[in-house]
């Protein structure tokens, strides 16, 4: 079964599951590469110039048919849980994992974004949008099969458990 990496941006799904999937020797699956491959766009070029409804269509349909392969590790997107029962879709065909970090965390990393379309209005007030945004999505990640405290988390802390699951 795939383990889904589930959590807010900058949370470290694609840092951590690229590791992982190194250390693990299992395939490795970014869900926001297969959207940009799928529609020869970036990520922030698809939401400035269709919108995040176009682009959250778009991710269901690339998540629901892809032939995940059995103990892949997918990143998914920080929002994929949270729309078109998507995190039930993961729970149902995998094992998903939330790495929560704490909003002053998050902070810390997406400070140094540029390449985040979500907060591309928001770097005045990002304590606050962070705060919002994590205040409604953490019902969909809570949902995650397993959930680790990740601040300073390890690969080595997440294979431990995912050694357990697959």
């Amino acid at each position: 079964m795939p383990v889904f990496l589930i959590g807010y941006m900058g949370s470290g799904k694609s840092t951590i599951g690229k590791s992982l999937a190194k250390v693990m020797n299992l395939p490795f699956v970014d869900l926001d590469n297969l959207i940009e491959s799928e529609m020869n766009m970036t990520v922030k070029h698809i939401f400035n110039k269709k919108g995040e409804n176009f682009f959250r269509e778009k991710e269901h349909h690339v998540l629901v048919n892809y032939p995940f392969k059995a103990n892949a590790i997918v990143a998914t997107g920080g929002g994929t849980p949270c729309f078109f029962n998507n995190q039930k879709f993961m729970n149902s065909i995998g094992h998903t994992i939330y790495l929560e970090i704490s909003n002053n965390e998050l902070v810390r990393r997406l400070l140094l974004c540029q390449n985040r379309p979500l907060l591309f209005n928001h770097k005045q007030n990002l304590k606050n949008f962070i705060k919002t945004q994590i205040a409604y999505r953490k019902k969909f990640y809570q949902m995650s099969s397993y959930i680790l405290k990740s601040d300073s988390i390890s690969v080595n802390q997440i294979q431990k458990l995912v050694n357990k699951i697959i």
